[in-house]
């Protein structure tokens, strides 16, 4: 695996940085990849230990980067012709369209796979914790159990979650002062 991370292995040899390996378990350090900074323990601990310690910077040429690639590689699809179904992408960008005014009380929930990622792309976020995704942890049917306690909430899934909810969808309405009624 030596070509794994090689700007962290320059940065590594130069004394400013390094692959750091969280590991609970101490034989699993440097099984694959070695770390120049292996930390064993607990990660929700440890982690909670480095928080102090994080300053913030600007960024700026992180940022110059990421717009320069969003020119270089935007996300587009071929719209739909009038008459045909709507693409996912329009979809989601309506979504947002209708939402804007509002997106500090809509959380956008989704599962795994593609529309996870047209959900990231098309939807333009401009509010904290306001997606709900699970990140490929395996809790496909399970996002809409976590969003029904939120004012508005938009569910992107796939065709195979509306089955087991559908009867649960249809009798919940959550008030703006979050109680269910």
């Amino acid at each position: 695996m030596s070509v794994f991370a090689p700007a962290a292995r320059a940065a590594a040899q130069q004394g400013c940085g390094g692959i750091v390996h969280f590991e609970i378990m101490p034989k699993n350090v440097n099984k694959v990849v070695d770390a120049s900074i292996p930390v064993v323990g607990d990660v929700v601990a440890n982690l909670a230990s480095l928080v102090p310690l994080i300053r913030s910077s600007p960024r700026i040429k992180w940022f110059s980067d990421i717009r320069s690639w969003k020119d270089m590689y935007p996300f587009t699809y071929v719209p739909s012709r009038n008459g045909e179904l709507m693409k996912p992408q329009e979809v989601i960008q309506e979504l947002d369209k209708q939402t804007r005014g509002k997106k500090e009380d809509v959380i956008i929930t989704t599962g795994v796979g593609q529309h996870q990622m047209w959900a990231a792309q098309f939807y333009r976020w401009t509010h904290p914790r306001t997606m709900i995704s699970s990140g490929g942890l395996g809790v496909s049917r399970r996002m809409p159990f976590f969003t029904f306690s939120h004012s508005m909430v938009a569910i992107n899934e796939d065709d195979g979650i509306w089955s087991p909810w559908r009867h649960r969808l249809q009798s919940r309405r959550v008030g703006k002062d979050r109680r269910r009624y």
